[in-house]
């Protein structure tokens, strides 16, 4: 429609205008203070990530855990009052490598943000955070990862006390996975006969237990 209009009625004004005193205006600035109420799932969430620990919340009807937590189950919809602290650690869902920052501006070195699954909560359920120390072309789903916090004295209890999630690599010997930091020693060899000699202690147990299970049966 406006583009029929050949001329605007009115009187145009520039930005020198106002600048040059050629327009009366008032400048004025509003001391608008706002506040908001975490609430009380994610006021525990952010309280807990102040002393360290990655909270959740578990639903006694479903038993699943979720992270962040929640005050109601959005599966069947019973309350959740069950606050349980999870692990550091987890492991890449998704990720993505982004080179414009978030206010438009590209960067040469990409930051990684990554959905990440928290160990100790149920399957397909974590946070998104960024991914540390680590090259982009290393970066995979799947990947093992644990946060590295901000020291003590400075967090706030806001999700940046965690700086980011580095890699951490599984060692499998046998049966379970100890898990070690990039760059920590580690003395395979010993776990793995560890690891073994422990098994020859279970299996004669085990034995036993079908045995039972046999005549209960």
């Amino acid at each position: 429609m406006t583009s029929k209009i050949d001329k605007f009625p009115g009187t145009p004004l520039r930005e020198e205008d106002f600048k040059e005193g050629k327009i009366l205006y008032h400048h004025d600035e509003m001391n608008g203070q706002f506040a908001w109420d975490t609430g009380i799932a994610i006021g525990s969430y952010l309280a807990a990530l102040k002393a360290g620990v990655i909270l959740g919340s578990h639903c006694r009807t479903c038993r699943k855990t979720v992270v962040p937590p929640r005050t109601v189950c959005e599966w069947c919809f019973r309350p959740m009052d069950s606050y349980v602290p999870l692990r550091d650690t987890g492991t890449v869902n998704t990720f993505s490598l982004c080179y414009v920052t978030w206010d438009m501006k590209r960067i040469k070195d990409p930051e990684i943000p990554a959905v990440i699954e928290i160990d100790g909560a149920s399957p397909l359920h974590g946070i998104m955070h960024k991914l540390g120390e680590v090259e982009p072309d290393e970066v995979k789903i799947g990947m093992r990862v644990q946060a590295v916090w901000k020291p003590e004295e400075d967090r706030e209890g806001s999700i940046t006390d965690i700086l980011y999630f580095k890699p951490i690599k599984a060692l499998h010997r046998g049966f379970g996975r100890r898990e070690v930091p990039e760059g920590h020693q580690r003395r395979g060899k010993d776990s793995g006969l560890l690891l073994r000699s422990l098994w020859d202690h279970l299996r004669p147990c085990s034995t036993v237990l079908r045995t039972l299970h046999g005549q209960a049966g």
